[in-house]
């Protein structure tokens, strides 16, 4: 028998339907506004092992059926069955419908806690779900408002929230909207955005609030791992440093000195930390550590590698001027030496 006891259904087309009986010529359907079935609502001879009413108003009924031959022998009532017709959507208990993130052009750094969440809804059965969806674009379709093209959509989420952590670098556009255990669901939430980026353009190192949600937030990026003296000849690596205000459009260089790699290895040395090439303070970040390049003892060893600090165009110049500097003191030393005789 259909639809299943305590159903909850839309009144637009309502069909009962019950298996067909051996001998049976006709089906005796009744319907009742009470339980205790003593107040008839509907009653009706069938041939047929259905029953259809359309555009039946909210309301909930109890329903039965039996069977009868050709001699006018009845079988048993079948068990009643409550149904519940609904056809008014949930309502939202309050605006604005989205919660969390509260800025609709939030932004989160990648591998953050990333939680969604927007009101309940209301409804005068139980059952309320949520859908969820996401899209690249704001563009909505059709008299729901639904994403023209979606990339995610989630149904049947129980709860009013929803966790998208690990959600890849991106710019996206979400809604939801609320659907009753009869399907009738409110329009989509208007489009709200929000940025999963690989670092914050706006981050300040220290404190942080984000409370998992889309908004501007501490970075700290991880330090590149320490190499070993027996790995970069001699030289300590020195650990990496946070390096603040990193743009999320930033491109990170590995910076290296040369050196003299280790008996069996073709490592070179380098200076372990990365920096952003649009930080002006990064070579002076690099120079300023615990071993410079005025720190060598020996000079600097070792022939320019590929890829090393010193072939890096941006790098050349500063090196030289070093080189030259300490050329230049060479020279007076000499040529005061000189004059003393």
């Amino acid at each position: 028998m259909a639809p299943a006891n305590n159903a909850v259904v839309k009144g637009a087309s309502l069909t009962n339907s019950w298996s067909s009986v051996d001998g049976a010529v006709k089906y005796v359907y009744e319907s009742y506004r009470n339980e205790e079935a003593t107040d008839l609502r509907w009653d009706e001879e069938l041939t047929t092992t259905s029953k259809t009413a359309t555009n039946v108003s909210d309301d909930t009924f109890w329903w039965r059926v039996k069977a009868v031959d050709a001699d006018g022998v009845e079988s048993d009532w079948s068990e009643l069955r409550k149904v519940t017709v609904d056809n008014t959507a949930p309502t939202w208990s309050s605006t604005p419908y989205h919660v969390r993130p509260d800025d609709p052009t939030a932004e989160v750094t990648v591998g953050s806690e990333i939680i969604m969440d927007w009101v309940d809804a209301n409804d005068t059965n139980p059952g309320v779900t949520y859908q969820y969806q996401v899209s690249f674009s704001d563009e909505v379709t059709g008299p729901d408002a639904a994403f023209l093209a979606p990339i995610w959509t989630w149904d049947n989420l129980s709860e009013s929230q929803l966790d998208a952590t690990g959600t890849a670098p991106g710019t996206y556009y979400w809604h939801v909207r609320a659907c009753d255990a009869a399907d009738n669901c409110t329009r989509w939430t208007d489009p709200w955005e929000g940025a999963v980026v690989e670092t914050s353009s706006e981050s300040v190192l220290g404190s942080s609030d984000t409370g998992g949600q889309f908004k501007k937030s501490d970075v700290t990026p991880s330090p590149a791992p320490k190499r070993s003296p027996a790995q970069t000849g001699g030289r300590g690596g020195v650990a990496g440093t946070a390096v603040q205000g990193r743009q999320a459009d930033a491109l990170p260089i590995r910076f290296a000195i040369a050196g003299t790699p280790a008996a069996g290895t073709d490592d070179i040395p380098t200076i372990g930390t990365d920096v952003e090439e649009t930080n002006p303070d990064a070579l002076g970040q690099v120079l300023g550590a615990e071993q410079t390049l005025g720190q060598a003892t020996g000079g600097i060893g070792g022939s320019l590698q590929s890829g090393s600090l010193l072939t890096e165009p941006r790098v050349i110049a500063p090196v030289a001027v070093v080189l030259s500097g300490g050329l230049f003191w060479w020279l007076v030393a000499a040529w005061r030496r000189r004059s003393e005789y």
